[in-house]
């Protein structure tokens, strides 16, 4: 079997994967660092032929049996035009290059793509999953084939917490945490979602081996059982007291109130460090941590492939008291400022 050509190997998603599959089973496509252990090339999505020579492109078209393609530009606050050229031009690359190897593609889109079109989110710029879905797009134009896969919010290992990289859950949370975040926008029904990123990794390794058969478009989603903003936020008070620190709970708010009172009011006196994070959550990420109704998910393919991994609020629970654990927010070091 032909190795695949792999996007994005070295993010979360792709570090995972990493450690299901033998070196030899895929060929890095990296920025600039070199995928350790296996065969790696240095190119560019955004560019003809991804940024290789035309003799390395021509050498590497007989070489791949699939592509499985997962860098993108995940910033919420990035400018539509760097996310349109990453995450569409860069995608519609890839499709080309799967279309001149004669070899399907696999994708991984994001759930937010679903979110796009509530109606809670009508009339809110959500950029990134706009571009994620004019990817999509391209993705359903291959000729050979292809698979989407929606995973929501990327946590870590769902044994041990573990990830290679703090996502912006992470990131939210440990500002919950350092007692950094005095209110939070959704209502009070708001869904958070997320999975354990050696889900994820496991429906990758189905696809590229053919395991979820032609042209799929996979939800990895936890769905109903999905908790809501409060859990999550009892989940963060728990975190902080098996730290040996008590935090003061964020208040959750109506997005619609950051513009009417937020905003004119409270935000010009607040420091200029929890300004930026107050701005930045309820400008950036309100749509996309707390929907307001449950994801599609493909809950027979979770199950088959191992299940989301436990119960969400323990998993969350697990990475983040991995994070207070890598960030030496213990109790040797107070969570509260």
């Amino acid at each position: 079997m032909k190795p695949v050509l792999l996007t994005g190997g070295s993010g979360v998603i792709g570090t995972a994967l990493r450690e299901l599959l033998d070196p030899r089973e895929y060929i890095g496509l990296v920025h600039s660092r070199p995928l350790p252990g296996a065969d790696s090339l240095v190119g560019d999505i955004r560019e003809d032929r991804l940024g290789l020579s035309t003799d390395d492109y021509a050498a590497l078209l007989p070489r791949i049996g699939g592509i499985v393609h997962m860098a993108a530009d995940t910033r919420l606050s990035a400018r539509p035009k760097s996310l349109y050229e990453t995450n569409v031009a860069g995608t519609r690359n890839l499709v080309r290059t799967a279309a001149r190897a004669g070899v399907p593609i696999t994708y991984v889109s994001t759930a937010f793509v679903h979110a796009v079109s509530r109606p809670e989110n009508l009339g809110r710029s959500m950029p990134y999953a706009e571009s994620k879905v004019l990817a999509e797009r391209q993705v359903r134009k291959a000729e050979a084939g292809y698979t989407i896969l929606r995973p929501s919010i990327v946590i870590g290992d769902s044994r041990t917490g573990a990830i290679s990289e703090f996502q912006g859950i992470h990131q939210i949370n440990g500002s919950i945490l350092r007692n950094q975040l005095p209110a939070f926008p959704s209502d009070e029904n708001g869904i958070i979602d997320f999975v354990p990123q050696d889900l994820v990794a496991r429906a990758v390794v189905a696809a590229m081996r053919g395991g979820l058969g032609p042209d799929a478009e996979v939800w990895i989603t936890a769905g109903e059982r999905a908790i809501v903003l409060q859990e999550m936020i009892d989940v963060m008070v728990a975190v902080a007291e098996d730290a040996g620190a008590a935090i003061a709970a964020p208040r959750i708010v109506p997005p619609e109130t950051y513009e009417r009172l937020i905003k004119p009011v409270f935000l010009p006196s607040l420091p200029p460090k929890l300004r930026r994070v107050v701005t930045g959550l309820f400008e950036h990420v309100a749509p996309y941590i707390a929907v307001r109704s449950p994801f599609p998910s493909s809950t027979e393919l979770i199950e088959s492939l191992g299940g989301p991994g436990g119960d969400p609020a323990a998993l969350l629970r697990q990475t983040m008291r991995f994070w207070v654990r890598e960030t030496g927010h213990g109790r040797r070091r107070a969570l509260v400022p």
